[in-house]
């Protein structure tokens, strides 16, 4: 009987968990016990005794010590940082740098221009920078030629503070 039941695979479905107990129904000479046991097991089938995998995936996480170390206790949750809305256009822009990208007309970098109002998009190409640095100088010149020039001066100007 140990070696039926050692290579005997676990039961997954109801099917294969009515061929275990019917092994072991056939074994139970064998088996010391048998009855009690079997009860517990035909009971499951017959449905008088509830399956509770959430009860014991609780039972089993509460007693197991990696998962108690590894538990989260206390969330931070930080507010939402409060925007104001802008009312007219071109007067507030969000700017952001992209690259080193693959060369183009040695260009490899893009300055991102963004109207907060509008949402009106600009992309600005920039050239190779020395040492991989974009400098604020080069920047504000790009913003001035590209940007300035044709809409003008902002009122405010966000980046994400990489320039």
């Amino acid at each position: 009987m140990l070696r039926a039941s050692e290579d005997f695979k676990l039961p997954e479905t109801v099917n294969e968990f009515r061929r275990y107990v019917g092994v072991i129904n056939f074994y139970n000479r064998f088996i010391p016990n048998t009855a009690e046991n079997q009860v517990i097991l035909i009971n499951y089938l017959k449905g008088t005794k509830r399956l509770s995998i959430n009860k014991d995936a609780r039972t089993l996480t509460r007693s197991c010590i990696k998962c108690q170390k590894s538990k989260i206790t206390h969330h931070v949750q930080s507010p939402f940082q409060q925007f104001h809305n802008v009312t007219n256009r071109f007067t507030e822009i969000n700017l952001d740098t992209i690259g080193p990208l693959p060369s183009s007309e040695e260009f490899y970098y893009c300055l991102t221009i963004i109207d907060r109002y509008s949402r009106w998009r600009e992309a600005i190409p920039m050239p190779d920078m020395p040492a991989m640095l974009i400098s604020a100088e080069i920047v504000a010149y790009n913003i001035l030629k590209g940007w300035i020039s044709r809409f003008g001066a902002r009122l405010v100007i966000t980046t994400d503070q990489e320039t």
